[in-house]
């Protein structure tokens, strides 16, 4: 990775070219972030998705087709976090970004879930200070009405899951996890036992015990349900909350 003649490069003046092999990028606050560049087979298989699942992770076709088609790829991996795993994280981002933009790429974000070019992923109306949008992906199955988190596992905390969202509650429920990743990343953790939300009826916290061999597998999670009239957390769900959270 080549950089100014300080010695102290930066995502935005990154430069070229970069050798094949092991690399180190390490951001202002001192996090580590391991890169490790390799040329591609050619004749090994592609990527391939649905188209619903080309749209919800941020790919188009001609995204696609660059991705399955590259001569090189970049594995960019977090390591030690330094001061701050959000600046981590943030650090982690913009080397990405501007390894896209010298190569003409496409990131994948693991963690996350989705795929974006040197743009990054487009989010209306960001905020200036820090935008969990732009680090954390919400997905929905539409058979269980199942609303889970992609990306809070890359600032060391646990995804969040919602079952059974009633339909009309779809626009709710994706705001109300992008809230509650917003809070846990800049604010302050949400452990099982704890609830959060509005106290007159607020989502209740447990451990994610479902879908761990097919989806999760080792990924923390948490489950938020309702509370029912006695205070003890229902079996699935939070129709409840979640109406209250809409008309909030």
């Amino acid at each position: 990775m080549a950089g100014p003649s300080d010695g102290k490069p930066t995502p935005e003046n990154m430069t070229g070219p970069m050798q094949e092999g092991q690399h180190v990028a390490i951001s202002p606050a001192g996090g580590v972030c391991g890169l490790r560049l390799e040329r591609v087979d050619p004749l090994s298989e592609g990527l391939s998705l649905e188209s619903e699942m080309l749209e919800a992770s941020g790919l188009t076709e001609q995204m696609l087709a660059k991705f399955n088609r590259p001569a090189w790829r970049v594995i960019l991996e977090m390591g030690t976090p330094g001061k701050d795993v959000r600046e981590t994280v943030i650090f982690a981002t913009r080397v990405a970004l501007r390894l896209a933009a010298l190569g003409d790429g496409v990131v994948m974000d693991t963690c996350a879930y989705r795929f974006f070019g040197p743009g990054g992923w487009p989010v209306e109306d960001p905020n200036p200070e820090f935008d969990a949008r732009e680090h954390v992906h919400i997905h929905m199955e539409s058979d269980s009405r199942w609303f889970h988190t992609h990306g809070l596992i890359k600032f060391g905390r646990p995804e969040m899951e919602i079952y059974h969202v009633p339909p009309e509650l779809d626009g709710a429920a994706f705001g109300m996890l992008l809230d509650i990743a917003q809070y846990v990343i800049t604010s302050g953790l949400i452990e099982p036992g704890q609830t959060c939300g509005d106290p007159s009826q607020a989502f209740y916290a447990r451990e994610g015990t479902k879908n761990r061999e097919g989806h999760w597998h080792d990924v923390p999670v948490l489950e938020l349900v309702d509370l029912d009239e006695r205070r003890k957390p229902v079996s699935s769900g939070a129709p409840k909350a979640l109406q209250l959270f809409a008309a909030s």
